[in-house]
């Protein structure tokens, strides 16, 4: 089976986050067009890995398409990742897919460029912590951000 013709079984989450001063953290969320399967839920970054490309290049890719931004501060994996059973009959996906591998990265977004969203996103927004935890749809990316924020408070941290 040629795999090329199917879409890669590897998905990337990239968390941005800004300091708005020294002691608060503010995530950026994104707004899905409801057109979607998953209609107008708020979420982060997220996307797939293409064949041949590593996965912090697919997430910087991924910011880029979905954000327009390119100047971040380091991206990195957060050490948390998981996987979703796959079970839609008709997809983009080989045959023989039964399970999508999920990455989550993060980066500080240094620059003051405006956001430049992708038509898959409607509107934006900067949220503190708690907010974007009520905000994020899926328990998994709540997950991911639980599992981030006590890191991103630890680097800026004196």
């Amino acid at each position: 089976m040629e795999r090329h013709r199917y879409r890669r079984p590897d998905k990337i989450i990239v968390y941005l986050y800004r300091r708005s001063d020294r002691d608060t953290v503010e995530y950026l969320l994104l707004r899905r067009a409801s057109s979607g399967k998953s209609g107008a839920i708020w979420q982060t970054v997220v996307g797939s890995a293409e064949w041949g490309e590593r996965l912090v290049e697919a997430a910087r890719r991924e910011v880029y398409e979905e954000t327009g931004l390119t100047r971040l501060q380091g991206i990195m994996a957060i050490g948390y990742a998981f996987s979703f059973d796959f079970t839609f009959a008709q997809s983009s996906y080989a045959p023989d897919v039964s399970r999508i591998s999920n990455t989550v990265f993060a980066s500080e977004v240094v620059s003051d460029k405006p956001i430049s969203l992708s038509p898959e996103h409607t509107e934006f927004g900067w949220f503190a912590y708690q907010n974007a935890l009520e905000h994020v749809h899926w328990p998994e990316e709540r997950e991911a951000l639980l599992r981030l924020h006590p890191l991103v408070n630890g680097i800026g941290a004196d």
